[in-house]
């Protein structure tokens, strides 16, 4: 399956707070098959129908893009995913 995991997500395993164990289980559970993938541009009409940052919107818009799962500690993000019908984590 392919994933996209923002920022947040992907720092809690290199800053340890108490969404690392939560994270680490996400990376250990991934297979050889599983893809992560971040994005590249900006997505700001997301941003603005789901009340992101540009930034968060652009993690979005990437996992709809490719029909992928996401992975966040976000819960603006988190809530705005499954109000889109994604996968989360």
């Amino acid at each position: 399956m392919k994933w996209v995991v923002d920022c947040s997500f992907a720092a809690a395993l290199f800053l340890p707070d108490e969404t690392s164990g939560r994270v680490r289980d996400f990376f250990s559970g991934l297979s050889e098959e599983d893809e992560l993938v971040v994005p590249a541009l900006w997505r700001y009409e997301l941003g603005i129908k789901h009340h992101l940052t540009s930034y968060d919107a652009a993690y979005l818009a990437l996992a709809m893009r490719i029909d992928a799962g996401l992975a966040t500690l976000d819960k603006k993000l988190l809530k705005a995913a499954k109000a889109c019908k994604l996968i989360t984590y």
